[in-house]
């Protein structure tokens, strides 16, 4: 009965995160419609986009992550020729 219940919850965290990936609707719909928090459809549309590479059979290594902040221009204090 435990290994059905787990089966179930990998379910919905799959069709949960590929509604989220469609971005049809705002993470809070689908949030409430299923009776999932927040930070759980965050997380499970992290994991399946990290993922997605594998599904396909493709080797993954390790890049940036998708959404990186290091940009030149992500402090406009802060000088290329800085010391810091």
């Amino acid at each position: 009965m435990a290994t059905n219940k787990v089966a179930a919850v990998k379910w919905l965290a799959v069709k949960v995160a590929l509604e989220a990936l469609r971005e049809e609707l705002t993470t809070a719909e689908p949030a409430k419609k299923y009776s999932v928090y927040l930070m759980m459809i965050s997380d499970w549309k992290k994991t399946a986009l990290k993922n997605m590479a594998q599904a396909f059979g493709a080797k993954v290594e390790e890049g940036p992550p998708i959404s990186s902040n290091e940009s030149p221009r992500a402090n406009p204090h802060k000088s290329r020729n800085s010391p810091m």
